[in-house]
């Protein structure tokens, strides 16, 4: 017998009579992903089977790969293909299980040769032997009810609409993001417009186009993309607030500072009252400031306080990377320097000697570790004692597994 078999394939909701064409998605994937992550136990699981898409090192053919899942209770990749011997016959069973009842939600059908490489010649998203047809996306129009310009922590300006709310597929759709400045004013959007949108990738809604367009237009003014930065708004300004609550969104995430469970609300409140003026006020604060500014209990501001002063352990590679510095993960990781003095002193050759950093990056990063902001926003840290003089010296291990994503049929 097989020691070890290697599979890939999908959870998936079980149903009864779905119809994709008039379903649509039913939220299927999301209720999935939100079973699997309970610490209970959800009567959902009861509900959950699996698609067995992929068996890298089994037999030969695919006839035979789906008679042996078979045989082991993976049935349903063998109950749900067929053969074919053209597109026109793809294309029949595609449309035919479109409007067809089903036991589960689809967005397309994937086509496969039988015959294809062993699996240690598998390489992620190099997979010519098998193809996805996914459905045409369904869209809806709505009336845009104005425009938003959010800025990112680097600086770059987006330009978002806020919709009349429209339901689309199995979601409800308020906003949409245009992109670029400049996609919005070759866009043309203004207040009163109507639009269509579907849903792109991962459900993300998208804008396909205007199909309206009101005969007064006023048009709001963004924000002046030459006042932001890398390096701007490290400290609260009225003109700072969206991309600091931008950075400080940032530096809170798990492979960053790790700051779980605060909100944007609870940065905003901190910032509106004064408690904190910059990038890392928040380093001072005691728990009763946490609990006046944000009005959170007692026990509430002591968890977060808490999870403040961990980042103090944090060694000096994650808090390069809470500062919004110019440089690539690989670089970052791969960071020598345990203090802030040396880091500071690097100089043109000294960055290229990191990889992913060429010539013109390394002198943009000499530049930045030079720019007085920066340079203050150090200064506090080092007064803080960060990083923490107990992880000097010390070898740091880090989770820096390769992120890697399948795409789902």
């Amino acid at each position: 017998g097989l020691e070890e078999v290697v599979l890939q394939g999908e959870l998936f909701l079980s149903m009864t009579g779905h119809q994709q064409a008039v379903d649509g998605g039913r939220n299927a994937r999301s209720q999935v992903a939100g079973a699997m992550m309970s610490k209970q136990r959800v009567p959902l699981l009861d509900s959950l089977d699996i698609f067995i898409w992929a068996w890298p090192d089994g037999p030969a053919t695919m006839t035979e790969r789906l008679q042996q899942l078979s045989r082991w209770g993976l049935g349903v990749a063998a109950k749900w293909s067929h053969s074919v011997k053209d597109e026109e016959e793809v294309a029949a069973w595609r449309e035919r299980w479109f409007h067809a009842a089903l036991p589960f939600v689809t967005d397309g059908v994937v086509v496969h040769q039988s015959l294809r490489p062993a699996g240690k010649n598998w390489l992620p998203g190099e997979g010519t032997w098998a193809v996805a047809w996914k459905y045409q996306p369904p869209e809806v129009s709505a009336e845009v009810l104005s425009v938003d310009f959010p800025v990112g922590r680097t600086g770059k300006i987006a330009a978002v609409l806020n919709l009349q709310p429209v339901q689309l597929d199995d979601k409800t759709v308020r906003r949409v993001n245009v992109g670029s400045l400049r996609r919005w004013q070759e866009s043309d959007i203004v207040a009163g417009d109507v639009i269509t949108l579907s849903l792109a990738g991962q459900g993300i809604p998208r804008l396909e186009r205007v199909i309206w367009r009101v005969a007064e237009r006023h048009y709001p003014q963004p924000p002046d993309a030459s006042r932001y930065t890398p390096l701007s708004c490290y400290t609260f300004s009225a003109e700072c607030q969206k991309q600091l609550l931008a950075k400080l969104r940032w530096l809170s995430q798990k492979t960053v500072l790790n700051i779980p469970g605060v909100e944007r609300s609870t940065w905003l409140h901190l910032l509106e009252t004064g408690s904190m003026t910059h990038l890392f006020g928040w380093l001072t604060l005691t728990p009763e400031q946490i609990a006046a500014a944000t009005g959170l209990s007692r026990e509430r501001a002591g968890q977060l306080w808490h999870r403040f002063n961990l980042t103090r352990q944090q060694p000096l590679r994650r808090w390069v990377d809470a500062l919004g510095v110019s440089l690539p993960r690989k670089a970052l990781n791969a960071l020598p320097d345990q203090q802030w003095e040396s880091l500071t002193q690097r100089d043109v050759r000294d960055w290229q000697a990191l990889p992913g950093v060429g010539a013109a990056l390394a002198k943009r990063l000499v530049a930045q570790f030079h720019d007085a902001r920066l340079q203050a926003l150090i200064a506090f840290l080092r007064q803080q004692g960060i990083p923490a003089s107990s992880m000097l010296g010390m070898g740091i291990v880090e989770n820096r597994q390769t992120k890697t994503e399948a795409q789902r049929q």
